[in-house]
């Protein structure tokens, strides 16, 4: 009689991302923090660097991780968002991501960048932009999935007149208006200690762990044209993000 064939063993790097993630579950690895360098897992748990790095993009895929050259990788949350999550794989899909949300336009008016938001930007002190606070929502509820502040270069200031009341994105607006092509999606995030005006408006406490997101449109010309500064509750929400230039796209 012949043995039952036994199920195969799942790849070396899945299961160490499976303890990991039951890890990051146990709190052992705060959000915000630091996560163990390649090296370190490498020697805890005796694997090589190329089965250590595989475990690191699943969780760097699953929103648990985030990964930045020159400042190491850091715990975006410690479980698997099941609220809302996004992928972004190309430039035109921005246009999708923006009918499938909406914003709920709150405050605006022009600013004059001071250090701590300009530093924030990535921009210079001095420079003029119009600031636009408001809330993203789902299209068929009024949860909130972020607070977000736009701001917009001071040629296009007048574009805020045609998106009130719209579908349409701020930066598809100015590139239709303005006969602009995005060239450039630059993205960046951080963790943070949720401030409390934005706590208020996103249902959760001060201080709570969140994600500040950095979006910056820049044009053929290499212009930044649209940046925007938005603040996801930290548990809730997956971002999965690879932007490409298509030919024929936006």
């Amino acid at each position: 009689m012949q043995n039952p064939k036994r199920a195969p063993h799942p790849p070396t790097y899945k299961r160490l991302r499976d303890t990991l993630i039951r890890e990051l579950a146990d709190g052992q690895y705060p959000v915000g923090s630091r996560f163990p360098t390649e090296q370190a897992l490498c020697t805890r748990f005796g694997l090589s660097r190329h089965t250590v790095r595989e475990a690191i993009r699943g969780l760097t895929e699953q929103g648990l991780l985030s990964r930045q050259a020159g400042s190491g990788t850091r715990v975006l949350a410690n479980k698997q968002p099941t609220v809302f999550a996004y992928r972004l794989e190309s430039l035109s899909n921005l246009w999708q991501y923006a009918a499938q949300t909406r914003f709920v336009r709150e405050q605006e008016g022009a600013v004059t960048l001071r250090d701590d938001l300009a530093k924030k930007m990535g921009r210079t002190a001095g420079e003029r932009w119009m600031r636009i606070t408001g809330i993203r929502c789902r299209m068929d509820d009024s949860t909130p999935l972020c607070w977000s502040a736009l701001f917009l270069a001071e040629p296009y200031m007048g574009v805020r007149k045609n998106v009130n009341g719209t579908d349409r994105s701020y930066y598809e607006t100015i590139c239709e208006d303005y006969g602009l092509t995005v060239s450039e999606v630059e993205r960046s995030m951080s963790a943070i200690s949720t401030p409390a005006n934005v706590a208020d408006q996103l249902g959760i406490a001060p201080g709570a762990p969140s994600i500040l997101e950095r979006r910056t449109y820049r044009e053929t010309g290499g212009e930044s044209f649209e940046i925007t500064l938005s603040v996801y509750p930290g548990n809730d929400f997956m971002h999965t993000t690879r932007l490409v230039r298509e030919n024929g796209g936006h």
